[in-house]
């Protein structure tokens, strides 16, 4: 429209939308929009009006109910967004893209009899120290359902149900005999890795990259 004639077009600052029940109805854009005519004066305007009805007018009731919730958890989030720059803003509200190991490792716990001097959890962060942070953020998805460090560190890491839990990792058995074929396992509500007790650090990359395969999909439930 905007670069176009629309001298002979038919169109007022009025919209037909149709209501819950299917009915038609029409909304004016402002004020007795329905008796102004788009002309080439004012068109980039009907243009800007129409383009905040649809990215905001038609979802403002679901907008007000999601912005309610933000308020209610972040009662500071409008005073505290006034002194930060968007990176900064998105760091709190995404999280951290960029993952130290070293901060990994030292808010990682184990459960017993599970330690970090065991064999497998040293090749474990040794092949963790050698990732890329492309595939870093693939095995913290792996785990915990999401790519990115809270914008407290790893102190931060949320249960499901919203609760602190920690990056932990537990040691299991193999299956059968100790060269038998065995992924790890996560338990992304709590955030725990389940590592088997692999015989050797490339038996246990190997395993590592098949999980962090982009089109990698596990699903299971412990009985």
């Amino acid at each position: 429209m905007l670069e176009n004639d629309v001298t002979h077009v038919e169109e007022t600052f009025a919209v037909a939308e149709a209501g819950p029940a299917g009915q038609l109805f029409e909304r004016e854009l402002c004020k007795e929009g329905s008796q102004l005519a788009v002309t080439e004066l004012n068109k980039s305007k009907y243009v800007e009006m129409r383009v905040k009805l649809e990215l905001v007018g038609k979802v403002e009731e679901q907008l007000k109910a999601f912005l309610n919730g933000v308020w209610s958890v972040i009662p500071e989030f409008v005073t505290m967004t006034q002194s930060l720059d968007e990176p900064e803003l998105r760091q709190i509200w995404v999280g951290v893209l960029e993952i130290d190991v070293e901060q990994w490792f030292e808010a990682t716990e184990y459960a017993p009899p599970c330690t970090a001097q065991d064999e497998v959890i040293r090749w474990f962060w040794t092949l963790v120290g050698g990732m890329s942070n492309d595939q870093r953020r693939r095995l913290l998805f792996f785990v915990t359902g999401s790519s990115c460090v809270p914008y407290e560190g790893f102190q931060g890491l949320c249960s499901t149900q919203g609760k602190i839990f920690p990056f932990s990792i537990s040691t299991i058995p193999l299956d059968g005999n100790p060269g038998s074929w065995m992924l790890p396992r996560a338990h992304a509500c709590f955030n725990r890795l389940d590592l088997p007790m692999y015989t050797s650090q490339e038996q246990l990359e190997e395993n590592l990259v098949m999980i962090l395969e982009p089109d990698f999909m596990g699903f299971g439930m412990d009985e």
